[in-house]
């Protein structure tokens, strides 16, 4: 009877310390701040959203190039934003080596500066400013093999939208597992 309520015991401390930690994970993930009036891109195929800027638009609403590809380009004067999703099943590469290479295409290039590079366990980051102004390469490597990927583009004189939007843009990533 004492080995059973010691058992009680512990297992009643294990669901309480369990439920604590829950609690405070969830407390202490960012929360995503809105776009005013955001504009929000949903793949079906894929399942993810990413919220952008307003004044944002598609490319195009091609529906078989945005299958093919596996999401979709939103354009607005001087800014580029690509949102895709691979299936990488056969070649799969880490957060850490998909960075690797951004930063390695960087150096190839005379005029590319690394602004920022960061992996942290399943996604990564590089920013960088070139010839064509402000870029940034972010990567979210899923346990079920698919890669996805926003890609910015914005001119040099858009230095201010660019760091007011890139990190409000990839915060706002939402994948259905």
């Amino acid at each position: 009877m004492k080995n059973v309520l010691l058992l009680i015991a512990i297992l009643t401390m294990c669901m309480t310390f369990s439920a604590c930690n829950k609690g405070a994970a969830a407390a202490s993930e960012e929360p995503v701040e809105a776009f005013e009036n955001a504009v929000t891109y949903e793949n079906a195929q894929y399942g993810f959203s990413v919220q952008l800027p307003s004044d944002f638009a598609p490319q195009n609403n091609d529906e078989q190039l945005e299958k093919d590809r596996g999401g979709k380009l939103y354009i607005r004067k001087g800014c580029m934003v690509d949102m895709q999703c691979t299936d990488k099943s056969e070649a799969v590469l880490t957060p850490e080596e998909i960075v690797s290479n951004g930063i390695g295409f960087c150096a190839t290039s005379d005029d590319c500066t690394v602004i920022e590079r960061k992996v942290e366990g399943t996604e990564g980051i590089v920013k960088y400013q070139d010839k064509f102004g402000y870029r940034a390469e972010y990567y979210k490597c899923m346990p079920d093999k698919k890669l996805y990927t926003i890609s910015f583009t914005y001119d040099s004189d858009k230095k201010k939208e660019y760091d007011d939007e890139v990190d409000k843009i990839i915060k706002s990533l939402k994948v259905k597992e």
